[in-house]
């Protein structure tokens, strides 16, 4: 009797293999075509790790939440477009303000109560962490996109101090 098992279990096996590369087979061949292009800039040298200089605030112009510093303009320009770059959306990164999270969070250990916010050429705020509304790109020129920047109160209770912060820009282009 055991003899017999196993002469079927092996028979099962050998048909179960012949019939399984047999489903391994292919009739239709696929091509998958297409063409990468290069849709991007160059971001000029002077517009990486720069700095953006906001200045020394006096402590009496943040009388309340959602008081502002004066407007800093700062610039990124980008060269050497491709002709497929029509537009872009820039987004900045970074820590969020504890009591506004649109806000770029300030370095531990200086200012508190307040955080950066960065706006786009029209002076509407860019929430951070989000792509701005989309900018125009001509391949034939240097393309110069223009920000600003200010301190921005995010609480009643602003203390002085360093008020230092570092955000990364990225570029997504359509």
């Amino acid at each position: 009797m055991p003899m017999r098992i196993i002469r079927m279990n092996v028979v099962f096996s050998i048909l179960a293999l012949a019939f399984s590369t047999q489903t391994l087979a292919y009739d239709v061949l696929i091509n998958v075509k297409g063409t990468i292009t290069n849709s991007s800039c160059d971001v000029d040298s002077r517009s990486k790790n720069f700095d953006v200089e906001l200045g020394n605030v006096s402590l009496k112009n943040f009388t309340g939440t959602g008081s502002e510093s004066p407007l800093k303009k700062f610039q990124i320009m980008l060269t050497n477009c491709s002709a497929s770059a029509s537009v872009v959306k820039i987004g900045f990164f970074g820590n969020e303000d504890s009591g506004n999270s649109d806000l770029l969070a300030l370095t531990p250990g200086g200012a508190a109560g307040l955080g950066i916010g960065i706006y786009d050429d029209d002076k509407n705020l860019i929430p951070l962490n989000e792509y701005s509304k989309k900018y125009a790109l001509n391949p034939a020129v240097d393309n110069v996109l223009t920000f600003h920047s200010r301190y921005v109160s995010s609480s009643d209770n602003v203390t002085a101090g360093i008020a230092n912060s570092i955000a990364t820009f990225k570029l997504e282009y359509d």
